[in-house]
């Protein structure tokens, strides 16, 4: 399991609560645009199929830089 942040700054209001109501169910809210995701490689894969406009980049954070 590794901890993604996903961050998102999207301009129409409609389209960003659907995001946000989405990855509520894959993290952690910790700002408005912002969610830390502990995921697994299967949900990690989920993730990337689903249909929202984030594009992708993804940059993992190593198990040392997580605080706890």
């Amino acid at each position: 399991m590794l901890l993604y942040v996903v961050a998102y700054d999207i301009p129409d209001d409609k389209r960003c609560k659907k995001v946000s109501d989405l990855l509520e169910g894959y993290g952690k809210r910790v700002q408005y645009s912002v969610f830390e995701c502990v995921l697994s490689q299967a949900k990690y894969e989920e993730l990337g199929k689903l249909q929202f406009p984030i594009p992708n980049s993804q940059f993992p954070i190593p198990n040392s830089l997580v605080s706890r």
